[in-house]
């Protein structure tokens, strides 16, 4: 079976500060223009090549921008083991620790508490900045530490003109990034299944807590949401999120992925047609929201794979090298101890069995085993190669067999 794999998908990530959103393009002599942007880029993640920029090394402050940041540092501890997104947190007192009365928020309060997953919805979706302050609290052991984090991880992406002072955004003369850093990091996140799962939801209702009922969390991209009030003008098709900013001080802001076409691709060995676009993830005539959902369905999970390299890695060829001379020493019996060779392909076939579930590859390998096995036999053995060689010609009828009937399978799984 064939791994799907994403990292061809073509990712476009612009990123506008200091205007009004949306900005308007214009193409004047050929060259696109945004009327009002004071700095913007368009790259691709693919290759990292930026394909257009207006001054997008000039430091800016980057307001809620900032927490995507902040949901990617919340996102690799997940992954490593350090936090769970079942995580049960409690707000502290520091949950508001450098906001300003009117900014975003989800109105979580000291005691409150709620899990890190639903803490990461408040922060992506609603834009709560007190959440940020929470999970920063909770995955470093304090404010301070996690925005450390931020900045030694800034740097660890290349990113040469950032520096954050907060988690959440919120204006200060510390605090500043650049459209290309900002790539940078975005970028990072949307490698990450969770980190997309967040920053592309439309809506979310959290689990009700010890202080408050469920929340209803709606995300204020315009570009992804097509119930907004402004969806006639600003719903763009392939849009997948990342985020949206505004302080009075940096202006309306905004980094946006975008998903076209994606790829296609068709298994030379069992035809199987498949697509990786926008829209998910298509095989034949299923359709699948992701690629862990589709890599189950093939039978290519990671558990699948790392189990048949570790098989192909043991020196099986070895071990048989040794049967045989061990037989021929002992028996003398070398002529006879050749069969043990064929013990090598069916050892492969039977890891590619149990690793990647290969039922017709193992069979048909059997065969053809078993088939120049008892050629030998009847040849070498017996005297008898007529008319032991008709064996052969039922190797290819077998074939063909074996991959109709694992074609009809699958159909029938359908």
């Amino acid at each position: 079976m064939m791994k799907l794999r994403i990292t061809a998908l073509t990712l476009c990530l612009s990123l506008v500060l200091g205007m009004a959103l949306p900005c308007a393009l214009a193409e004047d002599d050929g060259a696109p223009k945004l009327k009002s942007a004071q700095c913007a880029l368009l790259g691709d993640m693919g290759s990292g090549r930026i394909l257009f920029n207006i001054d997008a090394y000039s430091r800016r402050e980057p307001a809620s921008l900032t927490k995507i940041m902040t949901l990617l540092l919340a996102v690799e501890a997940i992954e490593a083991g350090t936090a769970s997104p079942d995580d049960m947190v409690t707000a502290s007192a520091a949950c508001k620790t450098g906001l300003e009365h009117d900014s975003s928020t989800a109105y979580i309060d000291r005691g409150e508490t709620m899990s890190l997953r639903d803490l990461l919805y408040c922060a992506a979706l609603a834009s709560a900045n007190e959440a940020c302050n929470i999970i920063a609290e909770h995955i470093s052991g304090s404010i301070s530490a996690f925005v450390e984090r931020m900045n030694t991880r800034a740097a660890e992406l290349g990113c040469s003109g950032t520096h954050f002072a907060n988690t959440h955004g919120m204006p200060d003369d510390n605090h500043y990034t650049t459209a290309r850093d900002i790539f940078l990091i975005a970028c990072e996140g949307m490698r990450h299944q969770l980190f997309a799962q967040l920053v592309g939801c439309r809506e979310y209702t959290t689990s009700a807590t010890n202080d408050s009922p469920a929340r209803v969390l709606e995300s204020s991209n315009a570009l992804i949401t097509p119930d907004s009030p402004y969806s006639d003008k600003y719903v763009y098709p392939g849009a997948v999120g990342i985020k949206t900013g505004y302080t009075e001080k940096a202006g309306y802001c905004l980094v946006s992925a975008v998903q076209r076409d994606g790829v296609n691709v068709i298994d030379g060995k069992k035809g199987d047609h498949m697509h990786v676009g926008w829209d998910g993830v298509h095989i034949n005539d299923r359709e699948f929201d992701n690629l862990a959902d589709a890599n189950a369905y093939m039978g290519t999970g990671k558990r699948g794979s790392s189990f048949l390299r570790a098989w192909n890695r043991f020196p099986f060829p070895l071990v048989v090298l040794v049967a045989y001379i061990l037989v021929g020493l002992v028996y003398d019996a070398w002529g006879y101890g050749l069969f043990l060779i064929a013990a090598i392909p069916a050892y492969y076939a039977l890891g590619g069995l149990f690793g990647a579930k290969r039922i017709a590859g193992f069979f048909c390998t059997l065969y053809v085993v078993g088939a120049i096995c008892w050629f030998c036999y009847m040849a070498f053995v017996c005297n008898q190669p007529h008319p032991a060689w008709v064996v052969f010609l039922t190797i290819p009828l077998v074939g063909w067999l074996t991959g109709a009937l694992s074609h009809w399978w699958r159909k029938r799984r359908k």
